[in-house]
Order: structure tokens, then sequence, then C-alpha cells
């Protein structure tokens, strides 16, 4: 099989799934202006759970914009006030790129 070219691209998906202490909202694709809202349906559906953490795992996102880090911003500062914790996990490549380049990288807790 070959890679993916540049042109093609991954759509984009968010699935939640739940344990006993988390919800894990996992990223697929390119998360911009455009698929916020699918986003933010999944975080909201993960905070429903009521469970302690919110883990997003973003290991296959291939491209983030300045809306998908501000939604994340948003989302660690959301979990704060709702007394839930929320984390990434967030592998080396593009996104973890554009995360440092920004000045964010550091402000999104890592799951352990």
């Amino acid at each position: 099989m070959s890679r993916m070219s540049a042109l093609e691209q991954l759509p984009f998906a968010a699935s939640v799934t739940t344990g006993p202490d988390r919800a894990t909202v996992r990223l697929t694709g390119e998360l911009d202006l455009a698929t916020k809202p699918d986003l933010l349906e999944a975080i909201g559906a993960a905070e429903a759970s009521g469970l302690p953490v919110v883990r997003v795992d973003m290991r296959d996102l291939v491209f983030i914009d300045s809306t998908g880090i501000s939604c994340l911003l948003q989302l660690t500062d959301r979990g704060r006030k709702h007394g839930h914790r929320v984390e990434f996990v967030i592998t080396d490549g593009t996104v973890d790129r554009t995360l440092r380049i920004s000045g964010v990288h550091g402000l999104l807790p890592r799951a352990a």
C-alpha cells in the first residue's frame, strides 16, 4: 500500500469512548474552522459522561489551525471550571510542531 499523497486528506472524525474513569475523544484528520462543530459535539458528549477525566487523543490528527488550538485551550479552561481534568495525547509530528511554534505546547496537560 502506498502512503497517502499530500493532496489526499483524511476526513475529520471525533469519536468518544468511555471507560471507568475517563472519556476519550479520539481525533482524526484535520481540525480547523470547518471541523470545529464536530469537535465541540464530541467534547460535549465526553463532558456529559460526568467522568473525572476527558482525554483528547490527537495521535491521528494531521493538521490543526488557530481555531483548533483555541478550542483545545478553551476545553482545558472549561474542565477546570467544571471540575474535570482534561489531558492530551500528542505525538511528534506536524500537530506537535504547530503547538510548539504557536507557544501553547506547554499549556495543554499531557496524559500520563
